[in-house]
This record gives C-alpha cells, sequence and structure tokens, in this order.
C-alpha cells in the first residue's frame, strides 16, 4: 500500500495564498508562480486519480483532509518560505534582492495575518490505499 498526498491550489491555504499575494504586491508584474504551479499546481484529485491508474496503480480510496498550520509570527511564515523553498527562493533571487523581498513579503503577510502566533488551514487532498 502507497500513501499518496497532494496539496490543494493557492487559494485553499492560508498561508501560501498570503505568501503569494504578498509576492504579488511586491514584485509587480512577473511574480514568482513556484507556489502556485509546483507545491499547490497539482490539485485535482481526478487528474492525480487518472495519472496513477495510467501508471499502473489502483485507488482504493480518496479523502481530502484540512490541516492547520501554525507559526510564531506572520513574518516566520514569510522568512521560512521565501528563504527555505529553493524554487521559491530561486525565483525571487533572479527578480530582487532576497533580504529585500523577504522584508517586504514578511511586511505584506503579517499586514494580512497579524501580529503574533498565527495559524490558518491548509486543504490537502490525500489519497490513501494506492496498490499495485
Amino acid at each position: 500500500m502507497v500513501v499518496f498526498n497532494t496539496s490543494d491550489t493557492v487559494d485553499t491555504h492560508d498561508f501560501a495564498r498570503v505568501r503569494v499575494a504578498g509576492l504579488e504586491r511586491v514584485l509587480g508584474s512577473s511574480p514568482p508562480r513556484f507556489m502556485v504551479t509546483v507545491p499547490h499546481g497539482y490539485a485535482d484529485p481526478d487528474r492525480v486519480e487518472a495519472d496513477l491508474i495510467a501508471g499502473g496503480l489502483v485507488c482504493e480510496s480518496a479523502e481530502t483532509v484540512t490541516l492547520v498550520g501554525t507559526a510564531e509570527s506572520a513574518a516566520d511564515i514569510a522568512v521560512g518560505f521565501c528563504t527555505g523553498t529553493p524554487g521559491f527562493r530561486a525565483e525571487i533571487e533572479a527578480r530582487a534582492d532576497l533580504a529585500d523581498a523577504t522584508a517586504l513579503v514578511a511586511s505584506e503577510v503579517t499586514a494580512r495575518l497579524g501580529t503574533g502566533p498565527v495559524s490558518g488551514e491548509n486543504d490537502r487532498a490525500r489519497l490513501p490505499g494506492l496498490r499495485a
């Protein structure tokens, strides 16, 4: 048995949504698309299941699970993802100074989520029970 999961779209993920919005505001018309296209770009459960079946697996069950993420601050979310997610970081560095962009995104994310500890829903589609 294989347990497989994918992230839902950015719109359903509180932290990803504010990070992407922050970058769009900071970097203008050509913000990095890594978050939208890579971790959140394979979100259609029907497509995922069809791809798995095409690969020779059988999906015995599928469910959606909503998780709640927490962080000490909204700024921590921005710093963690801007500097610690390789694809995201590379896209930022190609367009702007990483430290400056991270500080601006942290300011945007804090404006949207507030100061202090924060939490947000992070929807994920999970497809358990796969077998060859």
